[in-house]
Parts: C-alpha cells; sequence; structure tokens
C-alpha cells in the first residue's frame, strides 16, 4: 500500500466539498450533536489547549455518521478509515481549530469536507453532477455559513493595514493616489467571502454585487 503524504502544517487543509444538500447537512450536524453528547462539545469548542484523545473521538463519529448518509445515497467508499488515528488530530492544529469551530458553530458535517479525510480517488466525475441538481440558493447561502478555512483573510488585512499606513505616512511622496485595490481571481475562488469575513476583524464591510447594472450598462451602449 503505497503511502499518504500528508500536509505541511505551513500549509491551507485543501477541501473538497461532499455532495450533501443542505437538509442532509443538518440532519448530520443533529446526530452528531446528539451521538457525540454535550460534554465532549463543549470540552472541544471552549478549550484553546487541544484535546487530541476528545477530537479524534468526535471525528470517529462524524466519520460513522457521514458515511452512513453516502451510502444511503449511494456513494461508497468516499471517506478514508485510516485517517482515523490519533497522529492526524496530533499533526494538524488547522483540523483541531476547525474541529473547534465547528462545537462553537455546530457545523459539524463540515469537517469530512477536508480532502485529507477523503480517498485520493473520492473526486470523481459524478460529484459536480449531483452538486448542480442543488438548489442555486442553498448553494450560495451554504458558501457564505460554512466554517471559514485557511489564513487569507488575515494576510490581506495585514495588507489592508500596510498600504493604510503607507498612504497616511507618506504626504505628497505617498505611493498610492487613494485608498482602494483590486482583487482578481476567477469566478467562484473565495473573493466575496474574503470580503465577508473581514467583518470578523472589526473592519466595516459593505459588499454590494453591481455585475447585473454593468452588464445592462453593456448592453445598453451596443
Amino acid at each position: 500500500m503505497a503511502a499518504r503524504t500528508m500536509p505541511s502544517e505551513s500549509q491551507d487543509l485543501p477541501v473538497a466539498s461532499l455532495p450533501l444538500t443542505q437538509t442532509q447537512r443538518d440532519e448530520l450536524d443533529q446526530a452528531i450533536r446528539g451521538t457525540a453528547g454535550t460534554t465532549l462539545l463543549r470540552k472541544i469548542r471552549d478549550s484553546e489547549t487541544a484535546h487530541t484523545n476528545l477530537e479524534l473521538a468526535l471525528l470517529a463519529f462524524a466519520f460513522s455518521l457521514t458515511t452512513h448518509i453516502l451510502n444511503r445515497n449511494n456513494l461508497k467508499n468516499v471517506l478514508d478509515p485510516d485517517m482515523l488515528t490519533l497522529a492526524t488530530t496530533q499533526q494538524h492544529s488547522q483540523l483541531r481549530k476547525m474541529m473547534r469551530n465547528a462545537c462553537q458553530t455546530s457545523s459539524y458535517s463540515r469537517i469530512l469536507d477536508l480532502k485529507m479525510l477523503q480517498k485520493s480517488d473520492a473526486s470523481s466525475p459524478m460529484w459536480p453532477e449531483l452538486a448542480q441538481g442543488q438548489d442555486e440558493f442553498e448553494f450560495l447561502y451554504d458558501s457564505f455559513v460554512r466554517p471559514y478555512i485557511g489564513e487569507a483573510v488575515d494576510g490581506f488585512y495585514e495588507y489592508l493595514k500596510n498600504n493604510h499606513t503607507k498612504f497616511k505616512g507618506g504626504g505628497r511622496l505617498r505611493p498610492y493616489y487613494a485608498k482602494f485595490c483590486s482583487i482578481v481571481q476567477s469566478s467562484g475562488t473565495g473573493k466575496s467571502r474574503l470580503m465577508t469575513e473581514l467583518r470578523n476583524k472589526d473592519v466595516l464591510v459593505l459588499y454590494m454585487n453591481q455585475v447585473n447594472q454593468v452588464i445592462q450598462a453593456s448592453l445598453s451602449e451596443t
């Protein structure tokens, strides 16, 4: 059996969302909450230190109940049972942080969205087809309420602070013309979620989508 390559701790853990509807995720969250018990969940939620045995227990509950729902949808062998080890929770502080966040938000179904907990061949072509069957609004809503993974918002916040310092202290020789910047990336890569996450940094966020207005203006000019 080939050895499984574990992501380095300096990298964000890749995510591959399981093909579950919001109704199924709500069912899963309720089942995990009832099976794991409030004492275990409270200890993980309220502690800043690692409790790898408790975290492994929560991971096992989530794994078992998620597998049951996936099997019910005729999705077999999606999750990797070899990852249910103490080494998994001990080596990945981001996983532990995600599990603590799940206990704070009761969004336990998101734990198994981590690609490292899935089999390497789980990303089959049928997954996008299943996702297309979900309601578009539900899919969009889900993208904004799931626990935020990674440190992109931390880096962006520091970038904005540095820009503000340079603009404020440079006088006439300041390197920036005005207080704005652009975020350019492909659709669906997390630009909007990045902006809304700034609210957790005590930043006032006024989010507007002007795509329709831009399209209509372009059409009226042609």
